[in-house]
């Protein structure tokens, strides 16, 4: 079962290095906004940067053989895959269904980190 949309959660992020310099050790904080088959889409709460670019919004994936994102629940965390999925910032919100053809078109390297519910 599915941590539901709108719940709050919290992220750090280990690799690359040049995120940490950019953004800081965090921990980062954000909301999940939705879901596609073994994908959490998860907007950042506060502003952050990759790449040179505002980063809004990641799309979570289980980093591990035998692991889902839908055990993400209570005191669980899991090391996920993240990808970043940068938006122009003149665009206020962004359709579940445009979040997960930016994130079919990411080409780049994956962010790695650990996600938790907030509590």
């Amino acid at each position: 079962m599915e941590t539901p949309v709108n719940t709050a959660v919290k992220f750090l992020v280990s690799e690359p290095e040049e995120f940490y310099f950019d953004n800081g050790d965090g921990p980062f904080y954000g909301v999940i906004v939705g879901y596609s088959p073994g994908v959490m889409f998860v907007k950042a709460r506060s502003e952050l940067r990759y790449n040179n670019k505002k980063l809004r919004y990641l799309a979570a994936v289980a980093r591990y053989d035998g692991e889902s994102i839908s055990e993400l629940k209570g005191d669980l965390h899991l090391v996920v895959n993240l990808a970043p999925i940068l938006i122009d910032d003149g665009v206020s919100d962004t359709s579940l269904e445009e979040l997960v053809n930016l994130a079919k078109q990411f080409r780049g390297q994956h962010l790695i980190g650990e996600i938790w519910v907030a509590v």
